[in-house]
C-alpha cells in the first residue's frame, strides 16, 4: 500500500521546498527579511545539507530568497508590481498602492549632453542638459535610483524647484505647462554598482531591473530621458496583451 505521508511519497527536497516556502510567508509577516543558515534548515528540518541546498536552489530560482556569498540567505521582498499600459509617475504608482512616495535628491546640475542623451532629447550633441539623480523610496525604503536628463530651457525651471519629496511630473505641469502624453519604455537587468548598493542598504541583492523612458508632451516632444535601476527583490512590471 502507497504511504499516504507526503513527505514519504515525494523526494525530501521538494518536501522541504514547500515548508521553506511557508517559512518565506512566516518571515514577511514578521518582518524579518534574514533566512535560516544551512546548518540550522537541517537541524530543523532533519535532513541532509545536500537536501537543504537542492531546496534553496528551487527557492532562488523561484524568486523566495536571494544568496549573497560570505553572508547569506535572504527573503526576497513582496515585489511592487507596475503596469505598462498607462504612463504615470513612480509618486502614482505608489499612491495606487496605498504607499507613502518619496525621493532624495542626490544631484542636480548642469551638463553637456552626449551622443546618447542629445539623441533622446532631440538636440545636438554638447547642448546643455540639466541633469537629475534621485533616490526613490517607499514607504521610506529606497526602491529605485533614477538619472533624468532634461532639456534646457524646462530643466532650469525644475532646478530652481526640485527639492526631496516632490512629484517632478508635478512641477512640469505646474511650473512648466507641461502634459506628458505617452513615453517609450524599455526594461533589462542588470548589475548595481558597489556606490548604488550602499544607497540600497547592505541587504539588497546585487541585481537590478534597469528601465530607460523617453517622455513625450501633447506636441510630441521629448521632455524627458531616465534611466532608472530599481532593486531586483522588490519591483516588478506586468505587461497586458491583447491579441487584436
Amino acid at each position: 500500500m502507497a504511504s499516504s505521508n507526503p513527505k514519504e511519497n515525494a523526494p525530501k527536497y521538494l518536501y522541504l521546498v514547500k515548508k521553506l516556502q511557508e517559512l518565506v510567508e512566516e518571515l514577511h509577516t514578521a518582518g524579518s527579511d534574514c533566512f535560516p543558515t544551512e546548518r540550522e534548515l537541517c537541524e530543523r528540518y532533519d535532513v541532509s545539507r545536500v537536501t537543504v541546498r537542492k531546496a534553496l536552489d528551487e527557492l532562488e530560482k523561484a524568486g523566495y530568497i536571494y544568496r549573497i556569498q560570505g553572508k547569506g540567505a535572504f527573503v526576497c521582498q513582496k515585489k511592487i508590481q507596475q503596469t505598462l499600459f498607462h504612463l504615470s509617475s513612480f509618486s502614482e504608482d505608489m499612491s495606487a498602492r496605498q504607499m507613502i512616495s518619496g525621493s532624495k535628491v542626490l544631484a542636480v546640475e548642469t551638463i553637456s549632453a552626449s551622443s546618447t542623451i542629445a539623441e533622446k532629447l532631440y538636440i545636438e550633441e554638447g547642448s546643455p542638459v540639466i541633469l537629475l539623480k534621485r533616490l526613490r523610496l517607499a514607504n521610506r525604503v529606497p526602491m529605485a535610483i533614477e538619472t533624468c536628463y532634461l532639456a534646457y530651457p524646462v530643466g532650469c525651471i525644475i532646478k530652481k524647484h526640485i527639492v526631496d519629496d516632490v512629484s517632478l511630473y508635478g512641477l512640469l505641469k505646474d511650473k512648466c505647462g507641461i502634459k506628458l502624453v505617452r513615453a517609450e519604455q524599455s526594461i533589462g537587468v542588470g548589475l548595481l554598482e558597489p556606490w548604488e548598493m550602499s544607497l540600497f542598504g547592505k541587504d539588497a541583492p546585487p541585481y537590478a531591473l534597469q528601465m530607460t523612458r523617453q517622455t513625450f508632451d501633447e506636441k510630441q516632444q521629448a521632455i524627458e530621458y531616465v534611466e532608472s535601476k530599481y532593486r531586483g527583490d522588490q519591483y516588478s512590471y506586468h505587461i497586458s496583451i491583447k491579441t487584436e
